[in-house]
């Protein structure tokens, strides 16, 4: 994964996800909108050069897997660029190249994010593509099967890390009996007995407009066009569902609360 582009979309969820501060006035250059599907939307302004970034965020990650399957958040994500209807694997990439654009992804424990760069003149064709993605994925057994060798790739290389190690074993032992517990990587004994029917079930329940923000940084105007929300998905007649509820991690087994800390520190000189 790319570390600028994570940090950015992890930046933007931050503005998005925690307690709102004071109204954003209009010259801000940021703007916010939810749109009739409950999509929420988020612009912001920036000029510095004449490209746009789209960051679409679905509420979506290891916390909410099935129980036994850590990873399936994290399979999910692979499998977006495994084609949809409509769109294939090779298609994504060859479009993507011929606009000079750039794609990836990331996925957290309570959200997944796509992100995508291409220059400000070929918006458009970003949106269509997140609103084919979102719409329908093709998780068949034969391209899960290929890309679950990618995916346990990964799994064995974050294994050899002792810092890693340590990580899940920290969450292993703060969060037990929780969703919390685990870390969206995923393990490969998970992986094995994962089936495509599986992520497409993930897919439909999770990869809806009322569970998604996409945020778009552009150098065109904050306020979202006409065009741009026409290219953004519709909902169709019973997409709009409730979410599932997921397991709070605010008590250990012995009821006692356990408190919670975080803060910045500095970086490298």
């Amino acid at each position: 994964m790319k570390r600028d582009a994570l940090l950015a979309g992890a930046m933007m969820v931050i503005l998005v996800l925690c307690p709102p501060g004071p109204a954003i006035g209009a010259d801000s250059g940021v703007s916010r909108a939810t749109l009739d599907n409950g999509l929420r939307v988020i612009v912001v302004r920036n000029t510095l050069a004449p490209v746009a970034t789209t960051v679409m965020n679905y509420l979506v990650g290891s916390n909410e897997a099935p129980p036994g399957f850590p990873g399936t958040a994290h399979a999910q994500e692979h499998m977006m660029f495994r084609g949809s209807p409509g769109l294939t694997a090779g298609q994504l990439a060859d479009v993507t190249a011929s606009m000079g654009g750039m794609f990836n992804a990331d996925t957290q424990q309570t959200v997944t994010q796509y992100f995508f760069t291409v220059p400000a003149d070929d918006l458009d064709v970003a949106l269509r593509i997140e609103r084919i993605r979102m719409r329908g994925v093709i998780d068949s057994e034969r391209l899960w099967q290929e890309e679950r060798g990618a995916i346990e790739q990964e799994v064995a290389q974050d294994l050899s890390s002792p810092d890693y190690v340590f990580y899940t074993k920290l969450l292993a032992t703060l969060f037990q009996g929780t969703p919390y517990a685990y870390t969206p990587l995923g393990t490969v004994a998970s992986f094995d007995k994962t089936t495509a029917a599986m992520l497409q079930e993930f897919h439909e329940t999770w990869y809806v407009p009322n569970n998604a923000i996409w945020i778009k940084r552009s150098s065109r105007s904050s306020r979202p066009r006409r065009p741009e929300s026409r290219s953004l998905p519709s909902l169709p007649a019973g997409w709009n569902r409730s979410r599932p509820s997921t397991p709070s991690p605010s008590r250990c087994r012995s009821g006692r609360p356990r408190p919670c800390a975080g803060w910045k520190s500095p970086g490298p000189p």
